[in-house]
């Protein structure tokens, strides 16, 4: 599993996203979930998640529903929070069931 590091200040709240499209094969993402896994209280939320476009710089489309997006909201000072987003992709493996993947973040929230 691929890991980042984050700042957020507790009062924002901000998107945050993954994009899927590594060039190869096809990068459809067929279903993204997103769940805070650790941290030392319920203060963070989701408050909004969904499956994007790959845009480029001009904006027209790289590649299709491979970018997964999330809202934050909320988050305690001087504490760290794990938000994982796990994938389900149209690409098939050898026996015929759908790629699945994870990543996360590690999400500090500083004194304000």
């Amino acid at each position: 599993m691929s890991t980042f590091e984050a700042v957020k200040d507790p009062l924002a709240v901000l998107d945050w996203a993954f994009n899927w499209d590594d060039g190869e094969t096809d990068p459809t993402i067929l279903v993204s979930t997103w769940e805070i896994t650790g941290g030392p209280d319920d203060v963070l939320k989701i408050d909004f998640s969904t499956i994007a476009d790959n845009l480029d710089d001009q904006g027209g489309v790289n590649s299709t529903q491979s970018v997964c997006r999330v809202v934050l909201s909320g988050g305690t000072p001087r504490k760290a929070y794990t938000v994982d987003n796990h994938v389900t992709r149209s690409r098939l493996n050898p026996d015929g069931t759908n790629q699945q993947d994870s990543r996360s973040m590690r999400l500090r929230i500083p004194d304000r």
